[in-house]
């Protein structure tokens, strides 16, 4: 039995969205603070879902997002992106629960591929991503700082 369930968050508290600042970061460690209200403009997007790890604490110990933006094709671009666990809790199966709860989601929503990066040096999630039946394309990634 799991001790722990996931969910869409519908709802952004400032305690849930420390916990999600705080999961962020052990990805991303040079990470900004996520404020409440960054948090809440992605629950409330219509393009954008959270997906939570909560254990019998209710708290969020671990995420994923699941974007599905409309381009003028009038097809979608689907990703998963921000696949976090806490890092005491990896191990029990969170990450599958939480890409599998987000790929449900992208089929209600009619999407025909769901795609994802991942930094080459995170094993671990490679190895699950491939496990969970995702392909590794080539492809050149650009990206310009406009800051």
């Amino acid at each position: 039995m799991n001790d722990y369930s996931i969910s869409e968050l519908s709802e952004v508290s400032p305690q849930n969205a420390e916990e999600i600042s705080n999961l962020l970061k052990q990805h991303v460690p040079h990470a900004p603070t996520i404020s409440m209200e960054h948090v809440h403009k992605v629950v409330n997007s219509s393009t954008s879902f959270i997906f939570v790890a909560v254990d019998h604490k209710n708290k969020i110990i671990g995420m994923a997002t699941l974007l599905h933006t409309p381009k003028l094709d009038k097809l979608y671009k689907t990703e998963i992106e921000d696949v976090v666990v806490d890092t005491a809790e990896r191990g029990k199966g969170l990450g599958s629960a939480l890409i599998i709860k987000a790929l449900e989601k992208a089929k209600a929503l009619g999407a025909t591929t769901v795609s994802l990066t991942s930094n080459p040096t995170r094993v671990a999630a490679n190895h699950l991503y491939k496990k969970l039946g995702f392909a590794l394309y080539e492809t050149n990634n650009y990206k310009m700082n406009l800051a």
